[in-house]
């Protein structure tokens, strides 16, 4: 018995220094949130996130299952940030949306949204126009709360209140959105984008209608569950400037930039540290001539320290983007540098009770385990049992429990003698602890 508990605890020592990087805490609030961001960089760290929204060959469900799911099956581990769209096509399935993203937020995950808006000059459903060529057309004031009405400002409006109420529905599910609206703005191939190359004249515009969203949001939704990313686009020396359109820092949380490149680059890190807040890689993945040959490695290595986490777009047909479609992505995922779902789930902190413990007894376990918690009347608690390389083994889920200090017992004859991470989920709150089986 003494050399058993000698080896245990030689592992959960490894343990501890292995997972030690990811455990600062992170609480699910905005501000939380923010505050583990910028411990990500200063830690070395990047967190992984993938974009499965629509792409023409499939629904947001099929993108989930392929480039989500698709990359758990195949690494055994799921990307902590999942990213979806609200806009680009018409009929957005906000329900579908949501639920997807939900799930994942309940995993431990954190989630993306941005909006490619319909242009409302357009007939059609289209976010794509040309900003500087229809720049006589296009006037962003026009579509403020307090302009004249007008066929645009209803269209634009309409499609507003219809995003501002499905960012409602994830804030009453308790979801914090990385919120990302009319990205790419130093670009002119959006409608809301620049007016002139490389020094545009409507930045005064653009940063109206990024506050006139802001005040709706915030101030007529009460969406505080949103925090605010500008995502430019890299300059490249050839379009704007990456903070050419910047709206202003009361009104912006994170800066990034979108990149697409043969192998990862930078180029814009100095121009968005100037900027003065945590940095994102917004989106990233390879070039048309890299297609399927882009390192995955790569992107951790360039990335981390100076981002806090990286979005890689979703293929699409005869196009390889994804991180599953390209180079050493099994690597990557197992990167230690790489912050991937179960990482980060095992960092979160609780919202509503951030001191409150966790017993777990007896550890080792032969056959039952006792699980002691404080939870909130009418709560659910999900338990559940992870091998070292995060893979789910046993699950067990406890509904409406009533009261505090709820004792629950787990049965573990399932599970093999060995090391096991215990999570255990009451909503907002994640708890984790190893426990030892030993028969």
């Amino acid at each position: 018995m003494k050399s058993i508990l000698l080896k245990l605890g030689v592992l959960l020592l490894t343990v501890f220094f292995v997972t030690s990087s990811y455990s600062q805490g992170l609480v699910r609030t905005k501000t939380g949130i923010l505050s583990y961001l910028k411990t990500v960089i200063s830690n070395n760290t990047i967190i992984v996130g993938q974009q499965a929204s629509r792409n023409g060959l499939y629904d947001d469900t099929g993108c989930f299952n392929t480039y989500i799911q698709g990359l758990y099956n195949s690494t055994g581990k799921y990307p902590a940030i999942y990213g979806e769209d609200y806009g680009y096509f018409a009929g957005v399935p906000y329900n579908t949306i949501n639920q997807l993203l939900i799930n994942h937020w309940n995993r431990g995950g954190l989630v993306e949204l941005s909006w490619c808006a319909d242009c409302p000059w357009l007939d059609g459903y289209s976010c794509s126009w040309n900003s500087i060529t229809n720049k006589a057309t296009i006037d962003l004031t026009l579509l403020l709360k307090n302009a004249p009405e007008s066929s645009a400002k209803t269209i634009y409006r309409n499609e507003l209140m219809a995003v501002g109420a499905a960012l409602q529905a994830l804030k009453n599910a308790g979801v914090v959105v990385l919120w990302r609206p009319f990205h790419e703005m130093n670009g002119s191939w959006f409608w809301w984008g620049i007016d002139a190359r490389p020094t545009p004249t409507n930045k005064a515009e653009y940063e109206a209608l990024w506050r006139d969203m802001y005040t709706t949001f915030t101030q007529d939704l009460g969406l505080d569950n949103l925090i605010w990313v500008y995502g430019a686009n890299r300059s490249a020396g050839y379009w704007a400037s990456i903070s050419a359109m910047y709206p202003g820092a009361d009104v912006v949380d994170i800066v990034g930039v979108d990149t697409y490149d043969a192998t990862p680059e930078f180029a814009d890190y100095a121009a968005l540290q100037a900027l003065n807040k945590p940095i994102a890689i917004t989106e990233n993945g390879p070039t048309s001539g890299a297609y399927g040959s882009y390192d995955q490695q790569a992107v951790i290595n360039t990335y981390k320290g100076k981002a806090a986490y990286f979005l890689q777009w979703h293929s699409w047909s005869g196009a390889k983007v994804a991180i599953i479609d390209n180079l050493n992505y099994n690597a990557m995922m197992w990167n230690p540098s790489a912050i991937t779902l179960d990482e980060l789930s095992t960092a979160i902190t609780d919202v509503k009770a951030a001191n409150a413990e966790l017993e777990i007894y007896p550890n080792p376990a032969n056959e039952w385990l006792n699980l002691k918690m404080p939870v909130i009347d009418g709560e659910y608690v999900s338990v559940e049992f992870l091998d070292l390389q995060g893979r789910t083994l046993l699950t067990q889920k406890f509904s409406n429990v009533n009261g505090e200090g709820n004792l629950f017992r787990i049965n573990t004859s399932a599970l093999s003698n060995g090391t096991y991470l215990v999570k255990v989920n009451n909503r907002k709150t994640v708890r984790t602890k190893l426990v030892f089986i030993a028969r």
